[in-house]
């Protein structure tokens, strides 16, 4: 979410980010007296430091700098009324897929990282709130599977 924020970290940034924050992580769960929720917040804050310490070095390739000026730029401008897509079931429906996908892996992945700490209380309610991703996630599925059912059902 940063790099799409602010436009000035890197790609390489990213990943060193991403390494840091596992290293981070397997180092702070070697120390059972430094409790999850700080572990958690202690690696988000490195992995961000990482990310915005990425920044701080301009990148020497140019068409990369054009890129990022071109997305940026096509964020800043406004979608025209030609380009908007039109008002159908067809967008919605695979929104809805998307969206319901998304939630799934999202559930799937807060179920994954509690059961580290499933003992205690944090860990059981970012398993149940995993659990419940996953359970709107189906349901939104199911939902919008019924619903493309019933559109393409000859009369």
């Amino acid at each position: 979410m940063v790099g799409v924020a602010w436009r000035r970290p890197l790609p390489w940034g990213a990943i060193c980010s991403v390494v840091a924050g596992i290293f981070c992580g397997v180092v702070l769960n070697g120390h059972p007296e430094i409790s999850w929720p700080v572990a958690t917040l202690t690696v988000v804050g490195v992995c961000t430091v990482v990310l915005a310490c990425s920044g701080l070095v301009p990148s020497r390739d140019p068409h990369y700098r054009q890129r990022v000026q071109e997305f940026f730029e096509k964020l800043a401008t406004p979608v025209s009324e030609g380009d908007k897509p039109r008002r159908g079931a067809g967008p919605y429906r695979a929104l809805l897929n998307l969206f319901a996908a998304i939630l799934g892996v999202v559930g799937g992945l807060f179920v994954v990282v509690s059961l580290a700490s499933i003992g205690e209380l944090s860990g059981r309610v970012a398993c149940a709130i995993g659990l419940a991703c996953c359970g709107v996630s189906f349901a939104l599925y199911r939902h919008n599977r019924r619903r493309n059912a019933q559109t393409l059902r000859p009369d």
